[in-house]
């Protein structure tokens, strides 16, 4: 049953990708086991063993795996209402600025960071992700699991409204974009080869399209009202 916080909000290939070789296809994903739950705790998932192509897709070879202990702390406040945040306020120059230049190619021009190098690859504290260009509220620590894929990966959005899926037919592949439905940043694809105990969706998203929120810093960074989420629980 997906949750949903009732909110106000205001509605609003770029970069060279490089494919990989043959064998960070067969090896990427193949080797890993999806998880159910957010804590972690593993089960098989053979249909891991394809991962769509994503692998593929990734821009890049790199496969180390980094320490994300304490990222939580490492989560600045947005210096704007999130609620009320214009995309067509911000010039790309601006964005760019803000944001950087890996999640600008992300979020905008739809590029792929390579499978293990996210920060939030490995990353299991309490709180929320939020689109790292409006702040939009996007994904919960409750629906987050391990899928061994090389991405965060998500069992449902934080709520229906939040996301927007579309069509994708590049590289040759048929798979389902998602993007942010406030600011349409890109933020990765949705896959059915989740874990089936949670409707059987993974949401593969890019660490570098969200920023994570705390929950300890839920209120003071004008997201009180996604603390509910974790006191249901």
């Amino acid at each position: 049953m997906r949750r949903t916080v009732e909110k106000e909000r205001k509605p609003g290939l770029t970069g060279l990708v490089i494919l990989t070789a043959a064998a960070l296809l067969l090896a990427g994903c193949a080797q890993a086991g999806a998880s159910a739950g957010n804590n972690g705790k593993t089960e098989t998932n053979a249909a891991e063993s394809t991962m769509s192509g994503e692998t593929a897709m990734a821009g890049g070879s790199e496969m180390a795996k980094e320490d994300t202990t304490g990222m939580a702390e490492m989560t600045p406040a947005f210096d704007f209402d999130w609620k009320t945040y214009d995309r067509d306020g911000e010039s790309d120059e601006e964005l760019r600025a803000r944001i950087g230049d890996r999640a600008f190619e992300i979020t905008q021009n739809a590029d792929t960071e390579a499978p293990f190098t996210g920060q939030y690859d490995h990353f299991f504290e309490k709180g929320i992700y939020v689109d790292v260009v409006s702040g939009e509220p996007l994904f919960s620590s409750l629906d987050k699991y391990d899928s061994g894929c090389g991405w965060p990966a998500f069992t449902q959005p934080i709520s229906d409204d939040v996301i927007v899926e579309n069509e994708d037919n590049s590289f040759g592949m048929t798979r389902v974009e998602v993007r942010s439905s406030g600011a349409n940043s890109h933020l990765g694809h949705v896959f059915t080869d989740g874990p089936k105990a949670t409707g059987g969706l993974r949401y593969c998203i890019n660490s570098a399209s969200i920023r994570f929120i705390p929950y300890d810093e839920l209120e003071a960074q004008g997201y009180g009202e996604y603390k509910a989420l974790f006191d249901e629980d």
